[in-house]
């Protein structure tokens, strides 16, 4: 418990100096898996569950997944689960519904961090991930440690929330990426908040915090609000099986 304390605080330092990066994630990931007692549910990937899934962050074994959990809901989980490419998640499902894009580069060609997209799921229901709802997603694999104590569920806290914060800038801005493509560049989104979003509110300008699936890369850039109507739910489906039209 002493060392994870420590290796969480000496992240939580490194963080307070610079912005959250993507591999700060896999840090965090690998702090949790050595936690005496945190034990991450192993899960087989397959056509249902994939069918709920909104995104992976897959980092070798270990993936932070947000799921659609009902209307307007979602849940996040840190698992062990193999990390699948957007072609194999299709073959699963048995429709070209993924997209993935690299977020850190590993060795020898192969991406550290990789984001895994259902792009419909995550056009339509990525309004509804929070901050709050992220940060609860990642203190999760500690609630049932015995003898937890204060000291390290603090120590948490200060990286969970920049991370969070990190992550959910990522999902809106493939979100952004997926509905600009589908409507031809005109699509309303509203910016992340701490809260649940909702309404949605005027877009702040942000840092382009993710290379796009063609990983080109920008030095800044934003989100930014677009004028026309607001994208509903049946048309970005419509939309992404349609694009262009």
């Amino acid at each position: 418990m002493t060392e994870a304390a420590a290796a969480l605080k000496a992240l939580a330092d490194s963080m307070a100096r610079r912005a959250a990066e993507a591999a700060d994630l896999g840090k965090l990931l690998d702090i949790l898996d050595k936690i005496p007692g945190v034990d991450f549910q192993r899960r087989e990937p397959d056509a249902t569950y994939l069918a709920t899934m909104m995104a992976a962050f897959q980092m070798g074994e270990l993936s932070l997944v947000v799921t659609c959990t009902g209307p307007k809901s979602t849940d996040i989980e840190i698992l062990r689960m193999l990390p699948l490419t957007a072609a194999e998640a299709d073959a699963l499902v048995g429709s070209p519904k993924f997209g993935a894009t690299v977020l850190a580069e590993g060795q020898e060609g192969r991406p550290a961090i990789q984001m895994l997209m259902n792009k419909e799921n995550l056009a339509q229901n990525y309004r509804h991930v929070s901050v709050d709802a992220l940060i609860k997603g990642l203190m999760k694999p500690i609630e049932n440690v015995p003898f937890v104590g204060g000291v390290l569920a603090a120590a948490l806290g200060l990286v969970a929330r920049p991370i969070a914060k990190l992550i959910l800038d990522i999902i809106f801005t493939q979100a952004e990426k997926i509905i600009r493509y589908a409507r031809g560049g005109n699509a309303v989104l509203p910016a992340p908040t701490e809260e649940q979003p909702h309404p949605p509110s005027p877009v702040e300008k942000k840092p382009d915090l993710v290379a796009g699936a063609e990983k080109e890369k920008r030095a800044v850039g934003q989100i930014e609000p677009l004028a026309s109507q607001e994208v509903t739910a049946d048309e970005v489906s419509s939309d992404i099986r349609n694009p262009g039209r």
